[in-house]
Parts: structure tokens; sequence; C-alpha cells
């Protein structure tokens, strides 16, 4: 239980941080 409440917000910022690399590139 305590895995997902932290991974649940992590993932949205990890594709967020895929999205303006890409942006970037």
């Amino acid at each position: 239980m305590m895995n997902d409440s932290i991974y649940f917000p992590l993932v949205p910022a990890v594709l967020v941080m895929v999205g303006m690399a890409l942006l970037l590139i």
C-alpha cells in the first residue's frame, strides 16, 4: 500500500519529464 502511494504521483512526474525532454530535442 505504501509503495502505491509513492509510485502513483511519481509516474505522471516521470511522463512529464520525458515529454519535456522530447520537446527540447
